[in-house]
């Protein structure tokens, strides 16, 4: 895809030089930036009585990036309210190689 639009580019306007791919700035992964995230979920997971909270977090190198999540209540246990949560963060960070972990699943994988 990339090639057909850098030659669509190209053959339209032939000063171009080069074509890179600009990603938009992402907010840096901090603790405020991710409760700022769940906070705009978490009213939904009151109504159904329960909460979500960051159980770990870290950031050290490229490759061991991650946020590991506990969720309390009957909406804990549903895997769209999971995606859900894990898509935002990913959609609002950008990070390549984030990991979005969930603490009753974390100790099955030897985190």
């Amino acid at each position: 895809m990339k090639m057909g639009l850098e030659r669509g580019l190209r053959e339209r306007i032939p000063e171009i030089q080069e074509v890179i791919q600009a990603l938009p700035e992402s907010p840096p992964l901090d603790e405020e930036q991710i409760e700022i995230i769940l906070s705009g979920v978490r009213p939904f997971l009151e109504v159904a009585g329960g909460n979500i909270h960051v159980e770990k977090f870290n950031q050290d190198g490229l490759l061991d990036t991650y946020i590991l999540l506990k969720m309390d209540g009957r909406s804990g246990s549903l895997k769209s309210v999971r995606k859900e949560i894990q898509q935002r963060l990913l959609r609002h960070f950008m990070i390549a190689g984030l990991r979005i972990e969930w603490a009753d699943e974390a100790g099955l994988r030897g985190m």
